[in-house]
Formats: C-alpha cells, structure tokens, sequence
C-alpha cells in the first residue's frame, strides 16, 4: 500500500491546486503509453504526427524507460492554486542536484549509485525493477552535469507545452478548475477528509492515512500538507513527493471526457436545439457561470441569462448557487439526450 499521512494537522494543510507541468508530464506518459488513456486516443494520434520527437528526446527517454517511477522534480509543487508557467519551469531547471540525483537512482540503476541507495527500502519487495539509465540521459549528464540536465528538461518541458498541450489548455483547465469546485463545495459542508475518499474509489482514508494500492508498502510524511490535484489525462491517481515537505495527489477529474468530445458536437447539436441553445449546452458539461459561458462563447451576458432561464424552465439545465456565484450544468435528461445523437461523450 502506499500511504500519505493525512492526520489533523496535515489535513488542515491540504488545498488544491491546477500544477501546469503535473498535467504536462501526465500528457508525456499517455503520449508514450496511449493504451493507458483510450479516452486520449485523438489527441495522441494528433500529437504524435505534430510533435518533433527529437525536440523532448530527453523527456521522452524518462517517461518511456521509468517503468515504475518518474521523477518527481518534473512536476513542482505549486505555491499556489495556479502557478505561472514560468515559475514551474524555473523550479525544474533550478532543482538540487542532490535531489535529482536521488530521484534518478529510484528510477534507473546508476553507477556508482549513491550513498546510502534510496531504493534500498523497497528492493526487497519490488525486485530491481530499475533499468540502466537511458542514453540521451546519460549523454546530458555526462556533458553537462546534473544542472545542464535540468536545465534541458525545462527547455523541453515548455517547448511540448506549446506544441501539444496550449491548444487544448483552456478545455483542460475548465474541466479541472470545475472539477475544484465541485469538491471544494463538497469539502464546504462535509470536511476535505471525508471528500478524498470521493476523489477516486481506489483512494481510502481511515482519518490519518489516505491509501493507494500498490505492490509495497510506503508512506509518505508531508509535514506541509497535501495538494489535490484533478487531471484530464490521468486514468488512475498517482503521487507526486515534493521535497519541500508537500506531496501532491492527482486523480482523474470528474467530467474528463468533456476535453475529448468531438469538435463537430456544437454544430450537430445546432441542427436539434438551435444555435444559441446548442453552444451553451455543448459547453455545460461542467458546471459555469454566465460570465464565463459569455466570455468562452463571444456572447453578450444579457444573451447568455435569456438563453439560460429558457434551458432552465425546460429542464435542460439546472442551477445551484456556491457562495455570490449561480453556476449553471447540463440536466442528466439533456446529456442523455445527447449521447443518444451521438453529441456528448460523458
């Protein structure tokens, strides 16, 4: 099992947040292991002719050749609910050396290994699942050292973030962000400890411990709480052990279909609702507000509201107040409807 301890004191720490490269690395993985995402299958058909593989060769060798572990320098803590590109890149390129160096020597068998060897610990019931470091990262380390390798990986983190994944960010992100506010309105009236367990079914917590199965037996003690992270890519929760005393937990968000549904789904929905009803419900996955549907769909907020009480009185849309804000969703009878015609996906 691997374990986060989630006592009082860390549960008071636990936020959540939208950590760019966390969901970058996530979308590296499903790109190098697409059967672990089906649901992904378009954009890594798309990404895969796009991307100029010899650009995030070192970045790939790590995803491709960790079978067990990828390094958790590559996905930062974020300080805050969403931080800015620049800093997480800046946070890869400036990692310790003697952290990275630990990180490596858990994923690949490094010679000489350091002392003492972190995997020492689990050796015993995992085997030596550790393959020998990959060739273009060794040939970084060799040349450039611990700190050039970090610094190539930031240079290739942000050049496959806007070749591959700045298109789709503003879906991604409202999914996610969605997926934030659901739960925290949850956390609101139940305590966040009781809307873990909620995040995922294979996730426990038995009021100290959050659980994951797993072939070993490790728990993690972050003395700075927990960050809960939704991903739009990710088919199972993972974690991220973040060395300045905070862990990350990623889990797949609710509604993570509504990234991958068909780009023709607001026309074809147009020829059954009409335009200004096709538009508002193809994009009411996930719950909005007027002034993000106005602003995502180039439409006045007047129009928005007269469109929305029409949906509304119809039973097509339903609404729920959360603090100053009226967020609007899909009713299950119109996204029912819709998968019938073939025009949502979740």
């Amino acid at each position: 099992m691997l374990g986060i301890s989630l006592d009082a004191p860390r549960l008071a720490l636990t936020r959540f947040a939208l950590p760019k490269l966390a969901e970058l690395l996530n979308a590296v993985e499903v790109l190098v292991h697409p059967g672990r995402a089906p649901y992904a299958r378009h954009w890594v058909a798309d990404t895969a002719r796009l991307v100029d593989r010899d650009r995030i060769g070192v970045l790939l060798a790590l995803a491709e050749e960790a079978t067990w572990y990828v390094p958790d320098f590559l996905a930062p803590v974020p300080a805050a609910y969403e931080s800015s590109l620049d800093d997480e890149l800046h946070a890869v390129a400036t990692a310790p050396a003697g952290r990275v160096q630990r990180e490596l020597a858990l994923a690949y068998r490094l010679d000489p290994p350091p002392q003492p060897d972190p995997f020492a610990q689990l050796s015993g019931v995992l085997g030596e699942p550790r393959r020998a470091l990959p060739a273009p990262v060794a040939s970084v380390l060799e040349r450039q050292g611990v700190d050039g390798l970090c610094r190539c990986l930031a240079r290739q983190l942000e050049w496959f973030w806007h070749a591959a994944l700045a298109p789709l960010w503003p879906s991604v992100r409202a999914v996610n962000d969605a997926d934030v506010r659901e739960h925290a309105f949850e956390a609101a009236g139940r305590g966040i400890g009781s809307v873990v367990e909620l995040l995922d079914p294979r996730l426990s917590w038995d009021g100290a411990r959050v659980v994951l199965p797993r072939p070993f037996d490790l728990t993690f003690e972050p003395s700075g709480g927990v960050v809960l992270v939704p991903s739009a890519f990710l088919p199972h929760p993972a974690v991220w052990h973040g060395w300045s005393g905070t862990a990350m937990l990623g889990y797949p968000a609710l509604r993570q279909g509504q990234v991958w549904a068909g780009s023709d789904a607001p026309a074809r929905a147009a020829r059954l609702f009409g335009d200004g009803w096709a538009r508002l419900l193809s994009d009411l996955g996930v719950a909005r507000t007027t002034s993000e549907l106005a602003a995502r769909q180039r439409l006045a907020p007047s129009t928005v509201s007269y469109h929305l009480a029409r949906l509304h009185r119809t039973g097509l849309v339903r609404r729920r107040r959360q603090g100053r804000r009226v967020l609007y969703e899909r009713t299950e009878r119109a996204t029912e409807t819709m998968k019938a015609l073939g025009l949502a996906d979740d």
